[in-house]
């Protein structure tokens, strides 16, 4: 049987760390939708550590700001699932702790004013980014760009809504571009009568009964946009972004997206096993042997880990097919 195990590492400021392998539970989120990787940490009521207070006062243990790195997995073996800060500790009991990873910090880094006429995205990443933040990026050029007294964290949004550009943290390395990197892409078996344990929230959906309207938007190099429609006019609208496409670009980009969201097959999530180990952007590929015409292969756009008194978990969402 397997049995889970977790190892929570808390680092401060002066170096010093502290280490547990018991929590009430855990709860990581991560999606390249919403720029932050979050976790959040329940310890029990009754917890010391060599009679500090662990919460309150000027020596307390935890605090914002610490590092915290989140291991979990199966006897003998972790997985590295989380690397962060703490963002927030409760007062009540039990404690709980947020965190989020490194956009912690890019939430408190502010640029007063940057204003050029025309800048690559990697040379307007490395104005705004502190020193020691290791990125990569697509190679564009991004036209006049103008900013005023905003975080960081405020300006990787403008680059989503105005760009189409995703921003998201992979083992400390910040990625601005396509929501996936095919480079890093690992694709994993997941076999509903093995190992997909609540298969409730995900829908198979045919293509013919869906209706569905693609708007999709190329902000152009001098700042002006193209705009272009696909699918059912009165249909449900989905608006997407691209980077200074020409005419049938676009037209091709908006098709693709469509053919990505009304197909065929399954929609929504699935709870599983904490392994094997997946993260947004990898493909999950499902199986059935009652009904095997249904197979196929999904990316994953979000991934909920859980652990604790009932297991260790993942809920794995889908952005449509392969």
């Amino acid at each position: 049987m397997l049995r889970p195990i977790c190892k929570i590492t808390f680092t401060k400021e002066d170096g010093s760390f502290y280490e547990f392998d018991f929590v009430n539970s855990v709860e990581i989120k991560t999606s390249y939708e919403t720029f932050t990787d979050t976790a959040k940490i329940i310890l029990p009521r009754k917890l010391n550590f060599k009679g500090k207070s662990l919460f309150t006062g000027a020596n307390a243990i935890f605090k914002r700001g610490d590092l915290v790195k989140i291991e979990l997995g199966y006897f003998p073996n972790l997985t590295k699932c989380f690397d962060g800060y703490v963002s927030f500790v409760g007062s009540s009991l039990p404690v709980e702790i947020e965190c989020e990873d490194k956009m912690f910090l890019l939430k408190q880094t502010t640029v007063k004013k940057y204003s050029v006429e025309s800048v690559s995205l990697n040379d307007l990443l490395t104005a705004i980014l502190p020193s020691d933040i290791e990125f990569n990026c697509l190679d564009v050029q991004l036209g006049s760009f103008r900013i005023s007294n905003a975080t960081v964290s405020k300006i990787l949004e403008t680059l989503k809504g105005d760009y189409g550009f995703y921003s998201y943290f992979v083992d400390g390395v910040l990625h601005v571009g396509l929501p996936s990197d095919a480079s890093d892409t690992v694709t994993e078996e997941f076999a509903f009568e093995k190992v997909i344990i609540n298969p409730d929230d995900l829908k198979y959906q045919l293509k013919d009964e869906m209706f569905i309207k693609v708007v999709a938007i190329s902000m152009q190099s001098d700042n002006s946009k193209k705009q272009v429609e696909v699918g059912d006019s009165d249909g449900s609208q989905r608006t997407y972004h691209t980077y200074n496409s020409s005419d049938s670009a676009l037209l091709d980009f908006a098709n693709l997206r469509l053919k990505k969201i009304k197909y065929t097959g399954y929609n929504g999530a699935f709870t599983t096993f904490g392994e094997p180990f997946v993260r947004h952007g990898d493909i999950a590929k499902l199986t059935s042997t009652k009904l095997p015409e249904r197979d196929g292969n999904y990316i994953i756009s979000s991934v909920i880990r859980t652990f604790g008194m009932d297991g260790y978990r993942q809920e794995i969402s889908l952005d449509g097919l392969v």
